[in-house]
């Protein structure tokens, strides 16, 4: 009768002591998470989706910018392309970047009481290699479209993915952390 009482202690300790690691566990889960009200999850993911989709839009046109340009001839696409040709195309697309910047920042200033502090800090570094890459193409023009100013646009994107791809692993984190508390 002793033996199967100290077993039946045994077991019940090592519960105990399942049950008080699982408890800690699930403790750190929860003190990373951050609660909110509803209105406040939405009006961070509201921002946050704007911020972002501005964002993407800056990426999108980054990443053609120079692209396009790299080992295009003469006679692109069956008509005689001259290098002046070849400017003002880069001239409209230069502009339609810089208003897609304009745009992002814009809207990551004017939300940007709405996310955390550390995003915005990304979105900064973001802007600044935007802004870097127009600066380049418009000081640049002598030597558009050679090989040493391909290359610096491929480095100027580089530099951009890398900071949106922290934002973008900023976002999803923070979004993951939230919790809405139900009010009843």
């Amino acid at each position: 009768m002793e033996a199967l009482k100290a077993r039946y202690q045994r077991q019940l300790e090592e519960y105990k002591s399942q049950l008080d690691t699982t408890k800690s566990f699930l403790q750190a889960e929860i003190d990373k998470t951050i609660l909110v009200t509803k209105v406040h999850f939405e009006t961070e993911f509201e921002a946050l989706k704007e911020v972002f989709a501005k964002l993407a839009e800056v990426k999108l046109q980054f990443s053609t910018l120079r692209q396009r340009f790299r080992g295009r001839p003469s006679g692109y696409e069956g008509h005689i392309e001259t290098h002046g040709d070849m400017l003002n195309e880069l001239t409209q697309a230069l502009l339609d970047f810089q208003k897609a910047h304009n745009k992002l920042v814009e809207s990551a200033e004017h939300l940007s009481a709405f996310y955390p502090q550390a995003i915005y800090e990304e979105l900064l570094k973001c802007f600044e290699a935007s802004k870097n890459e127009a600066r380049e193409i418009e000081l640049g023009v002598a030597e558009a479209f050679s090989v040493q100013w391909n290359q610096r646009g491929v480095e100027n994107l580089e530099t951009f993915m890398r900071h949106f791809n922290n934002v973008s692993n900023l976002i999803r984190e923070r979004i993951s952390k939230l919790a809405v508390v139900h009010s009843t």
